[in-house]
């Protein structure tokens, strides 16, 4: 089970945040809008995750862009994590810690990873096969949520 990856360590068994960032109070979904940017930071970590400059998730969220240079510790990557695992975390952080509905990720929630979660591991293979350092590019995924 992911929990074996020590998220609640850094960040907080609520994701009320500590070392790593606050997951809760929707706090994820302002960083990630959409939850394939999510998983490409979780999968390269602040190391290959952010852009050359160091930002990392929404460039356009109120203050702009998070930067790595703001972490009290390096997220680390998790390049191993089964993609249909990778896919119940994430939507365990954006529903379950962050608040988040099937609504603000109508391609990437529960009921459409209950119905069908091989498609979700499929996209969480995409944006695994993705280079690092340029978390722009899963905005050009099949499965990446409109902005």
């Amino acid at each position: 089970a992911y929990t074996t990856l020590g998220c609640s360590g850094c960040h907080g068994a609520d994701g009320g945040g500590g070392t790593g960032a606050k997951l809760s109070n929707g706090e994820v979904i302002k960083t990630f809008p959409d939850p394939l940017q999510q998983v490409y930071w979780i999968h390269n970590g602040a190391t290959n995750g952010a852009r050359p400059d160091g930002t990392y998730g929404d460039a356009a969220r109120k203050g702009g862009a998070q930067n790595v240079s703001t972490l009290a510790g390096v997220m680390p990557g998790f390049p191993d994590v089964p993609p249909e695992e990778m896919a119940a975390l994430i939507i365990y952080i954006r529903e379950g810690l962050s608040g988040g509905t099937a609504a603000d990720d109508p391609k990437f929630n529960a009921e459409t990873y209950a119905a069908d979660p091989a498609a979700l591991a499929k996209m969480i293979e995409d944006v695994a096969a993705l280079k690092p350092n340029d978390p722009d590019s899963v905005s050009a995924l099949d499965g990446a949520e409109e902005s």
